[in-house]
């Protein structure tokens, strides 16, 4: 599973990275799993990179928290909820 990450604050075009992270875990109770096809780095991304924003996540970090794609398993709460319609 490929991300766009930072291990440090800057210049977006400095410190954005390609990486192979590791595959998710299967979801638990009431989670789903989600294969995201596109995320972009859009604005309140760019503030986090350059360090404006008033939140600092913990680095390193995977940058975008939007996104497409589609539901790739549930967890069992969510299969039992499916069952019973």
């Amino acid at each position: 599973m490929l991300g766009v990450l930072i291990d440090r604050y800057g210049d977006p075009v400095k410190v954005l990275v390609l990486r192979n992270l590791a595959e998710p875990t299967l979801p638990g109770p009431g989670e789903v799993l989600v294969g995201v096809e596109y995320a972009p780095v859009d604005m309140s991304d760019l503030y986090v990179i350059h360090s404006i924003f008033a939140v600092r996540p913990d680095l390193p970090g995977v940058v975008g928290n939007k996104g497409v794609g589609h539901v790739m398993r549930g967890g069992k709460v969510l299969l039992e909820i499916n069952r019973a319609r």
